[in-house]
């Protein structure tokens, strides 16, 4: 939703809903293991891998530059929900150890035949949350002479913090 505060100055309020699905190959059920490395090093594939999804919301406030320009200011918050979180797990590491239910059982009796070694294997972690400040400039540099009025400046800047609960398959 866009709404006009004045003919050169807007609030945007923007909602949107993405999906980022894990790429085939994560979901392969998969074990590689390279032996030339110290320690081993294992690779596991993780057909339990699930969609992430995440809900975005924005509220931006901006203004024209004449003649060719825009400055945007806002405030963003993005709900994450089953985060994909490549995890890797140092050898030596007694899985045991490990957070009840992050590393679905399947793939946890695949890691268990390799005691001592490396794993890397990609996970849903608990649902996340970002919140930050974005800021961007825009200046279309028409005044310049000749062929370098066609140049122009876009700068842009964000800051934002996670918060999410503890590791764990979700």
């Amino acid at each position: 939703m866009r709404y006009a505060l004045t003919r050169d100055s807007a609030l945007h309020t923007v909602y949107g809903r993405g999906v980022a699905r894990p790429t085939p190959n994560l979901l392969v059920p998969y074990v590689t293991e390279d032996s030339t490395a110290s320690p081993v090093s294992v690779s596991v594939g993780n057909p339990s891998l699930r969609p992430e999804h995440a809900n975005n919301y924005d509220l931006l406030y901006e203004t024209s530059l004449h003649p060719l320009g825009l400055i945007q200011a806002g405030f963003f918050f993005k709900q994450l929900v089953a985060p994909q979180v490549p995890t890797s797990i140092p050898g030596g590491l007694n899985i045991a150890s490990l957070p009840a239910g992050s590393i679905p059982p399947a793939e946890l009796a695949v890691i268990a035949n390799y005691p001592g070694d490396a794993i890397s294997i990609t996970v849903n972690s608990q649902n996340a949350y970002l919140y930050g400040f974005e800021a961007s400039y825009q200046k279309h540099l028409s005044f310049l002479p000749g062929v370098l009025s066609g140049f122009g400046i876009n700068a842009n800047m964000a800051t934002s913090h996670r918060r999410k609960k503890a590791f764990r398959c979700a």
